[in-house]
């Protein structure tokens, strides 16, 4: 079997971003997420997750936001940039077909 760690840890944070926003095939939601080299505050190079999102909103805008972080910390990653979306346009401003309509 092959596991990439990188790739694992993209998928999962993309993945996570889908769930919470309950976003199926035909909702207009977009994730992508990255392994990127970073520096820890000691100047050491360690790898994190930069995860990207994109949601079209009932009204034709668009709601962008993005985080960077620990590779181990995927899902809750794309967790918070699910909730930061739904903060910033609230659930009502949504698709039905992503998230539930129903305010969180």
């Amino acid at each position: 079997m092959l596991d990439d760690p990188f790739t694992r840890a993209a998928v999962v944070a993309e993945r996570a971003v889908l769930a919470t926003l309950e976003a199926g095939c035909s909702a207009p939601v977009g994730a992508l997420a990255d392994v990127v080299s970073d520096l820890d505050d000691d100047g050491r190079a360690v790898d994190r997750v930069s995860l990207r999102a994109v949601v079209g909103t009932i009204d034709g805008g668009l709601l962008r936001a993005s985080v960077t972080g620990e590779m181990d910390d995927a899902e809750k990653l794309g967790a918070a940039l699910a909730a930061e979306l739904l903060d910033m346009g609230g659930p009502a401003a949504l698709p039905r077909t992503a998230g539930s309509g129903v305010p969180r």
